[in-house]
């Protein structure tokens, strides 16, 4: 089942993750160059020998190979587990680079038996240690938010940071029935297909997944990238608009079409790291909070989208949304009441 993504930021973010991965194999290609031949590479006799065996098979094949990775086989390895997925596009490069290599020893340098044989080995050696390396990089990065990933691998957070951070909780409506009716099975596989889609726009709007809890998402921002572009609140919209374009294959495969909710917040939180034998990292303060409460104003108030006050105070709201108030709340738990407000779309804006 290939479920379908309608968004220019699609595009973009494959061709970044396209990019990157034909910038690693340069990169490998480059350093295992200069090990080996640093004192040959200004003889001009080896230089476009060099060139040609190191440097032209990442860009001539390594460029297509990242594409078809990115854009054929990464839809298609969904649900597949990290040393399944992992194994199945080694094998593929390696195929890759036992035909270019095989190519180029045959055809260009006019090697023959044990001698092109050597030669593929030899390359098949450093390109393949190179694919695991950057295969699992890139397996880990779908795997795992890659804002975290990275905060862990460089210990951002190993001392606790005050931030001032923008939260969007979403979930379903009518959860529960929904669950009842599909059944444990298939009620997992329909929440694994709604957060696959769900990831990808939410990359393509800056946001980072915090926690999946249940049915619900939680997305955040720093304060200025979710004001950037209006993207917390182009999210929401975005997200609908995806779940719109796979009405069809949501129906056909389990005769239920998914329709959201989703509360908007923004103020100072305290982030860290949590240590123990799992490491994980949260944020603490009254944002998560109140967010967590006004998401039943939604069905009250038979709205999809409300946003709080203090959120709207720091946004510039453009022509694309319409703001419109509905009044100020107390939840429970709270001293002080929250201004609440609802916040539709005059215009699709992805």
């Amino acid at each position: 089942m290939i479920l379908k993504m309608n968004n220019a930021g699609t595009w973009r973010s494959g061709t970044i993750s396209t990019l990157l991965l034909l910038l690693g194999w340069l990169l490998i290609g480059a350093s295992a160059l200069l090990i080996r031949y640093s004192r040959s590479l200004f003889d001009t006799a080896y230089a476009a020998s060099f060139f040609w065996e190191y440097l032209v098979p990442p860009i001539l094949v390594g460029g297509p190979m990242a594409f078809l990775d990115t854009w054929f086989f990464r839809p298609r390895l969904k649900g597949r587990s990290f040393i399944h997925a992992l194994a199945l596009r080694f094998l593929i490069f390696v195929g890759g680079i036992i035909l270019t290599y095989g190519a180029i020893g045959f055809l260009v340098l006019g090697y023959r038996d044990k001698l092109l044989f050597a030669y593929i080995f030899h390359f098949l050696l450093l390109w393949g240690l190179g694919s695991i390396f950057l295969l699992a990089v890139r397996n880990l990065a779908e795997h795992f938010d890659r804002h975290q990933l990275l905060k862990w691998l460089t210990g951002a957070y190993h001392r606790p940071m005050v931030e001032e951070r923008i939260f969007l909780f979403v979930d379903l409506n009518d959860s529960t029935s929904i669950a009842e009716k599909l059944g444990p099975k298939a009620y997992f596989n329909f929440l694994s297909d709604y957060f696959f889609l769900t990831a990808e726009v939410i990359e393509q709007h800056e946001g980072e997944i915090y926690q999946h809890v249940g049915d619900e998402i939680i997305v955040t921002w720093p304060l200025h990238k979710g004001l950037r572009r209006e993207n917390a609140y182009r999210l929401f919209f975005a997200l609908e608009e995806t779940l719109k374009i796979n009405r069809d294959m949501f129906q056909r495969e389990y005769g239920i079409f998914p329709e959201i909710k989703g509360s908007l917040h923004a103020g100072s939180v305290t982030k860290g790291e949590i240590r123990g034998k799992r490491r994980e990292f949260i944020f603490t303060g009254d944002v998560l909070n109140s967010a967590a409460r006004m998401h039943g104003v939604c069905k009250e108030n038979d709205v999809q989208l409300i946003v709080s006050g203090d959120m709207l105070q720091k946004s510039y709201i453009s022509s694309n949304f319409r703001i419109r108030s509905l009044g100020a709340m107390l939840f429970r738990g709270k001293e002080k009441p929250v201004d609440v407000y609802a916040v539709d779309q005059t215009s699709a804006v992805m």
